[in-house]
């Protein structure tokens, strides 16, 4: 029989404690009739000397330690293409290097891990690539996920991950004396990390302060994510108890990890657990406390591990470092009051993320996490038996100022007196209830064990899976294992659908989400709450595959639900709201949107407070819609807030820091304010580069908004630096065949045609249409995008019929997609009716922009920018077509609104100022003429070359407004010289040297004057 799990461990931290020439003769003598009990404490004893006791820069990984000599190092040598710096440290599976990029691609520092000779065979080198590709995509600001990997000419693998410059997480608290309300928020940061890497179906197996570093601007990395799993692989021949492959720290490991069990989500739930013990009271759970009367003989009788608060009543008093003096002074506090801290709803936390059991502990990392907030918040706790007087006492803490008084308290007591009573008739039917849920945790639990063991290569001949492949058995061992468990199956089949959604797996996602609703529709017993939270899921995934009418309708189904509960849960009302509000902005509905979002906002800050992620999510979307709106001084206040709270809660670096970072900068980008966007842009780079490190999609993103801030400056080549940039960071990083860096390109395609390189945009577009087809299908808002700019290349190229075709596909996508009233569809019209109008076909050019403006004005408010170039479209073509009093009063609205929207003299605002001028001139108005067109010089002077035909275009009409005014000779310098650059109808505007002919006719027929020579 296996020994039990509390023996193995009492022995070995008696034997640890033991010098170790003592160990072997106290390890016989104890396990004189269990040789296996002996083998498997000292695998344990084993694999602490070699992971143990050392910095994770002084060692590689856990590994066995033999007597063979140390390995000539690598360093000032090339690996692939990165350049060894130094030597970091070297441990039993290796040793770690400073690196950097041999090719300058970037400057980074980063730590490369090679793997020494001796651990890799044909099989294992393929297993190992397999499972480089699954940690590849870990990436999240708090974890060092691998940025790269491969095999040296000579066989041995290799790892690059970001190097971290930071310390222990444990080291971290006690140098800089941080309280334990800091502790816990630091840990929760750890425990979200955990969680993201188990959604994507990655156990870390060996979680240790060494582990889990902390910078100096307290941001956390969690370290060597998935190396354990990468190492136990190269094992897949042997028992997971073998000394020589066991890949643990014991201090930290789960009993089942010792006993050689298989490691699931459980297995990192108790690590984190004696984590929090070591962070709260300075010792590790395991270590038996040194007491007075011990006399140093515990013959292996080694007391249960101790709850925090007694474990902190032992410290030895006589430690200059762990006295409880000490710990106390490192946590801020006394002894006397950090004892009372940790008594009550810290030790119940603590020793639930301990029990043996692993379906007893926390069902996730986020459940753990989750727990410490409850607790931050003075909320009641899961970790502890939720009695009446329990939530009593928690409310008063909660309420200090409001039951200060002794004679207030006495009265709340006894007003809570008959509910308390109520509440014991009801007892029965609270503990049947908690029976189910408690049997329903069981059933996921094993669930879960059940699917990473599929990933564990001891178990699953070694085979390495990719995270689709354990979601893809996870789907299938569902209908095999949970029939008899429809509730269970539901919720499983959510969460495994949530997980391919991340990996923009949509099809099966929503394969999973539709049965897991109709799970719960056919089930009489479940709750509505439940079903309505599954038809937002659902309703969300149709959003994000661009099905707008099937996501509204599905939504609001679910508000519709949750409105009519008998007892609503407010929040999941909230965030329905918010949901909806996202569908109703992707339509072009944004009055609609904006009421959602402040309804669910009042809701949330209501419930949670205003600081909670939840409330500065629906924030920032609130000032996005206010954005969309032209409210920029609203948004911008939103956003500022949005910023300085989220600075608050997570610090500096942070990704949701990050992303208010880049809303504020695109919102200063789009009122041309250019130097703000540009600071934030660069910082939001700097910043996503130290966050993620190299090569991250993170910082592809903010290289590609750096490229639209300098084509919006008509910065070309800088555009185009930086987005080729991006496209090979995103390349690297998410494939070719990804819309990201599709839309990279397509973006690359516009400063093309900028630049006049008509045909290399038009082959940039075509290709990247042909990826990006199979992908999405035609119907997709990227696909409109990209035939757009086709459209603009091939009408720069000629191809007028080739235009207008791409055109009205986009035109039938966006009526697909939206319906036809949105401002996307307005947007397609007014382009389509120019493109017409350039082909001579007036009546439809002017039907097209008279029903692009009309949705404009139903859907935008006034004032709005895209308002504008609807009113000055339509008024251009009714200068030529209609008559100049039906024209004048839409270009007198644009230009009001342009001059409310810009500064004073802004290029946009000459637009409709030159086509009020020519109006004025025709009709006589000379002064009001002359007035309009020499501001117009004067700004376009200000910002354009003197040879460009914008200013030509105004000193022409300058010459005929002089003619009039019998300043000949004037007038006929400036015509002239008009007509020497633009009076040849080749040179590129005929409309213009058609102008020029008939004003310098004018001029010679008013004023006769000689001939030139």
């Amino acid at each position: 029989m296996a020994a039990s799990w509390d023996r193995i461990e009492t022995l070995f931290f008696a034997a640890l404690e033991r010098m170790p020439e003592a160990r072997s003769a106290y390890l016989k003598e104890a396990c004189a009739d269990d040789p296996d009990l002996r083998r498997e404490v000292e695998a344990m004893l084993f694999a602490h000397e070699e992971s143990g006791s050392l910095h994770i820069e002084e060692r590689l990984l856990a590994g066995p330690s033999t007597s063979r000599p140390e390995p000539e190092s690598m360093a000032g040598k090339d690996v692939g293409p990165y350049h060894l710096k130094r030597l970091l440290g070297r441990g039993g599976m290796g040793e770690v290097y400073l690196a950097e990029r041999a090719d300058g691609q970037y400057e980074q520092h980063v730590a490369l891990k090679l793997i020494r000779t001796g651990l890799h065979s044909a099989e294992i080198l393929a297993r190992f690539r397999m499972e480089r590709q699954i940690l590849a995509q870990l990436v999240h600001p708090n974890i060092a996920y691998l940025t790269d990997g491969g095999v040296t000419p000579e066989g041995r693998p290799y790892l690059v991950m970001p190097f971290v410059d930071g310390v222990p997480i444990t080291l971290y608290c006690d140098t800089h004396r941080l309280p334990i309300d800091e502790r816990l928020r630091l840990f929760r940061t750890v425990c979200t990390a955990v969680q993201f890497a188990h959604r994507n179906m990655v156990v870390h197996r060996d979680l240790k302060p060494s582990n889990i570093l902390v910078t100096e601007e307290g941001v956390v990395k969690l370290l060597d994510f998935g190396i354990a799993k990468l190492l136990d692989a190269e094992a897949g021949e042997g028992p997971m108890t073998r000394a020589d492959v066991r890949v643990m720290t014991p201090e930290y490991a789960a009993p089942e990890q010792i006993r050689g069990e298989a490691v699931t989500t459980a297995t990192d739930v108790y690590a984190l657990g004696v984590l929090l013990f070591e962070l709260l009271t300075g010792h590790n759970p395991h270590r038996t406390p040194q007491r007075s009367d011990a006399s140093g003989d515990r013959e292996g009788r080694e007391p249960r591990r101790l709850r925090p608060s007694v474990r902190l009543a032992h410290t030895d008093k006589t430690g200059p470092d762990s006295s409880l003096e000490a710990v106390s002074a490192a946590r801020s506090t006394t002894p006397r009051r950090l004892r009372r801290r940790l008594h009550g709803d810290l030790d119940n936390i603590v020793m639930m993320a301990l029990r043996e059991e692993p379906e007893r502990r926390y069902a996730s990392a986020d459940q753990f996490a989750e727990d410490i907030e409850r607790y931050l918040s003075g909320r009641p706790v899961i970790a502890r038996k939720d009695t009446a007087a329990y939530r009593l006492r928690k409310f008063i803490r909660r309420h200090r100022l409001g039951v200060g008084m002794a004679a207030a308290v006495i009265v709340l007591i006894l007003g809570f007196t008959g509910a308390i009573l109520m509440q014991a008739r009801t007892v029965a039917l609270q503990r049947d209830v908690a029976r189910v849920e408690r049997d329903k945790a069981t059933r996921v639990a094993a669930f879960l064990q059940n699917v990473f063991s599929a990933a564990d290569p001891a178990l699953s001949r070694g085979d390495a899976l990719t995270a689709r492949e354990l979601l893809d058995q996870g789907a299938a061992r569902i209908e095999a294992e949970l029939a008899d468990a429809p509730a269970v199956k539901a919720d499983l089949m959510q969460t495994i659908g949530g997980a391919y959604q991340s990996l923009a797996l949509y099809d099966e996602a929503e394969r999973m989400l539709d049965e897991a609703l109709a799970l719960r529709q056919a089930m009489p017993a479940t709750p509505p709450g439940d079903i309505a939270e599954g038809m937002v899921a659902l309703g969300t995934l149709y959003l994000k595959r661009s099905r707008f009418r099937e996501a509204d309708s599905l939504i609001r189904a679910a508000l519709a639900m949750h409105t009519h509960l008998s007892t609503p849960d407010p929040t999941a009302l909230a965030r329905a709201q918010a949901r909806l509000a996202d569908v109703r902005v992707a339509s072009g509905h944004y009055a609609e949107a904006e009421q959602l979002y402040r309804t669910a906002l009042a809701t949330l800050e209501a419930h949670y407070g205003s600081d909670h992620p939840d409330v500065l999510e629906v924030m920032n979307d609130l000032a996005g819609v206010r954005q969309a709106q032209d409210a920029f001084a609203e948004a911008e206040a939103i956003m500022h807030t949005v910023l300085e709270r989220r600075r608050r809660r997570y610090g500096e670096r942070h990704v949701s820091v990050l992303a208010s970072k880049r809303s504020l900068a695109d919102l200063y980008r789009e009122q041309d304010r250019f130097d703000e966007a540009r600071s934030l842009y660069e910082e939001v780079l700097a910043d996503s580069r130290r966050i993620y490190g190299p090569n991250h999609p993170a910082e592809a993103a903010a290289l590609a908004d750096l490229g639209t801030l300098a084509m919006d400056l008509g910065a070309y080549d800088e555009a185009i630096s930086h987005y080729e940039q991006a496209i090979q960071l995103a390349e690297a990083t998410l494939g070719t065949h990804h819309l990201t860096p599709l839309g990279y390109r397509s973006n690359l395609a516009s400063v093309y045609l900028y630049q006049g390189r008509y045909a290399e945009a038009r082959d940039l577009l075509q290709e990247t249409l042909a990826r990006t087809l199979p992908l999405v299908g035609e119907n997709h808002p990227g696909m409109a995008d990209m035939r757009s700019n086709l459209s603009f290349a091939l009408g720069y190229l000629g191809d007028m019929e080739g235009s207008e075709r791409e055109l009205r596909k986009v035109l039938a996508i966006e009526r697909a997609l939206y319906g036809p009233r949105h401002t996307e569809v307005a947007t397609t019209l007014s382009s389509l009716s120019t493109l017409l109008w350039d082909r001579q076909a007036h009546q439809e050019a002017i039907a097209m922009a008279e029903e692009a403006l009309a949705l404009r004005r139903a859907l935008l408010p006034p004032g709005h920018t895209q308002l504008a170039n609807s009113l000055f479209s339509l008024g251009t073509m009714y200068m030529t077509a209609r008559t100049l009093e039906e024209a004048r009063p839409l270009l007198e609205e644009a230009l009001a609104i342009y001059e409310a929207r810009y500064p004073a003299g802004h290029l946009t605002t000459t637009n409709p100022q030159m086509k009020l001028a020519r109006i004025a001139f025709e009709q006589g108005r000379i002064d009001e003429a002359e007035e309009r067109v020499r501001a117009v010089l004067e700004a376009r002077a200000a910002v354009l070359d003197a040879d460009d035909w914008r200013v030509w275009q105004g000193r022409s009409l300058l010459g005929a407004i002089l003619t009039a005014r019998g300043r000949y000779d004037e007038a006929r310098e400036l015509l002239e010289a008009c007509y020497a650059r633009w009076g040849d109808p080749s040179a590129g505007w005929p409309e213009m040297a058609a102008d020029l002919r008939r004003w310098l006719e004018a001029l010679r027929e008013a004023h006769r004057f000689p001939d030139r020579p």
